[in-house]
């Protein structure tokens, strides 16, 4: 079984078209994707596993988008299947795949959690490309816990994909074959984080 949830015209049309303009003016604040290292508090640049730009501090377009994923959170947490946690914060990254660009298969949080410590519960994912797509490939491709089984999910503008953050999960490489930046492939990370709730406490 592969959990996930899909919520199609999510945020409306006119959001997404604003998102995408705030991508393309926003470009040169980008930044090559880093993954986490524990020997490092910024991460580690590894193309060979991850290569994507981020663009960050979405604004009120961030706190917009955390509103939209907040008034779905219950019935999406009871939809995969995961137990109540006690949430904190909500983390939010802006990403652009352009060609050739993808994400190796990863998690988004750890398994081994220290006790007591708050971890990435959900991860929901927001698409926002142009229209007409101009992009091939990019699909998300979700494995089972045992990693035996995948589904290949393609991104659909103005919807959400939401699965547990512990599911391996990657990014398939991107075609865009007139190599201008607004064709890419743009999404939008939200992570729900928190700690399991302790039916003895």
């Amino acid at each position: 079984m592969i959990p996930f949830v899909t919520i199609p015209n999510a945020m409306g049309g006119p959001f997404a078209d604003s998102l995408l303009a705030f991508a393309i003016d926003h470009r040169e604040t980008g930044k090559q994707g880093r993954l986490r290292d524990t020997s490092s508090p910024i991460g580690r640049i590894d193309p060979a596993l991850r290569n994507v730009l981020v663009i960050p501090n979405l604004g009120s377009l961030g706190d917009e988008l955390q509103v939209g994923v907040d008034a779905r959170l219950d019935e999406v947490r009871a939809k995969l299947g995961i137990k109540p946690f006690e949430r904190e914060r909500t983390q939010v990254s802006m990403v652009a795949y352009g060609d050739g660009m993808f994400y190796g298969k990863h998690i988004d949080t750890t398994l081994r959690p220290r006790p007591g410590q708050a971890t990435r519960q959900i991860t929901f994912v927001y698409y926002f490309h142009r229209e007409p797509k101009s992009f091939g490939g990019g699909a998300l491709r979700l494995y089972d816990f045992r990693q035996r089984e995948s589904i290949d999910v393609d991104p659909q503008r103005d919807t959400f994909i939401a699965f547990p953050s512990w599911m391996y999960h990657q990014v398939l490489p991107v075609s865009c074959p007139t190599g201008a930046f607004s064709d890419g492939r743009f999404a939008v990370n939200v992570w729900i984080t928190g700690r399991p709730v302790n039916p003895g406490a």
